[in-house]
């Protein structure tokens, strides 16, 4: 049978499509968005790497969790650790302390290198989603919910590819003549630490020619892209903001001066310029994912 026939009757099989909705759906119960407790975080993207070598179960690959290097931190390209301050501890964690215990997923398959063959390929998706958590909810063939898009629905095609890459193996419909290398990194909504202590790993380096990074992009490609703008808004409620507004800060549990994340301040049409005492923008993460996905 062609390969590409193969490849379209696996992927016509319900089952095999059940199992990736599954997978999908199953990893956006975990919430993996960035803790002060990293304690939290690491248990939690544990979670969601468990789920990932559950669904992949034995095959031609071999699953590594690699380490954060904490001395990425020398690097210009490292996004400083904002999002482990907390009014208790206003400079935040050390490197050292921030990646104790945390690490990305690998999964690696190796063929024959063959120069004729092409190129070793790796591909990336994340696993950390942005607060606040919204829990999956499918309605027919739509998914929704945080990470759903950015970027779990990612993970989970490549998972179903490399699934369908290990049965084409075992049927004898494919040889493969190169290696592939699947990264499953933490903390790309926070700048992108996780995906930069894998590109400085010079052993891991050598497995791959060319690399594809799976983000939501309308369906464009892009040749590169990377950074964060974090902002701080500062606001003190004005006397007469009125109940509207004084019940939302309190709903938040916040006093005044309250400091708010831009992405909930966008959304959220009480707090308006009547709130707003002053506000300023510094180095702190650009808000993005959530949204929905198709199942199919």
């Amino acid at each position: 049978m062609p390969l590409i026939d193969a490849i379209t009757a696996k992927c016509a099989d319900p089952g095999f499509r059940q199992r990736v909705v599954d997978l999908l759906i199953d990893m956006c119960t975990v919430d993996t968005a960035p803790n002060p407790d990293v304690t939290v975080m690491r248990d939690r993207e544990a979670a969601v790497f468990a789920r990932i070598n559950a669904y992949l179960g034995p095959g031609p690959w071999r699953l590594e969790t690699r380490p954060v290097d904490p001395a990425i931190a020398d690097h210009p390209a490292f996004s400083k650790l904002h999002f482990t301050k907390t009014p208790a501890r206003p400079a935040g964690l050390s490197p050292e302390q921030a990646y104790a215990g945390r690490g990305n997923l690998l999964v690696m398959l190796d063929g024959q290198p063959d120069a004729a063959a092409g190129t070793a390929t790796a591909i990336n998706a994340h696993i950390d989603i942005i607060a606040p958590f919204i829990a999956p909810v499918r309605d027919g063939d739509t998914i929704t919910g945080r990470g759903t898009i950015d970027d779990k629905g990612h993970v989970a095609a490549i998972c179903g590819a490399l699934k369908l890459i290990a049965e084409l193996i075992a049927d004898g419909d494919l040889e493969l003549k190169n290696r592939i290398t699947a990264m499953f990194p933490i903390e790309e909504e926070t700048g992108g630490n996780g995906s930069l202590a894998l590109a400085l790993d010079r052993e891991l380096r050598e497995r791959y020619d060319s690399i594809l990074v799976m983000e939501c992009a309308s369906r464009n490609v892009f040749p590169a892209n990377r950074g964060a703008v974090w902002f701080r808004c500062e606001a003190a409620l004005a006397a007469d903001a009125g109940p509207e507004v004084s019940r939302s800060v309190a709903d938040d549990q916040v006093l005044s001066p309250v400091s708010v994340d831009v992405g909930k301040a966008r959304s959220r049409a009480t707090l308006d310029a009547k709130a707003a005492g002053r506000c300023r923008a510094r180095s702190l993460a650009s808000p993005c994912g959530g949204g929905r996905r198709k199942a199919g």
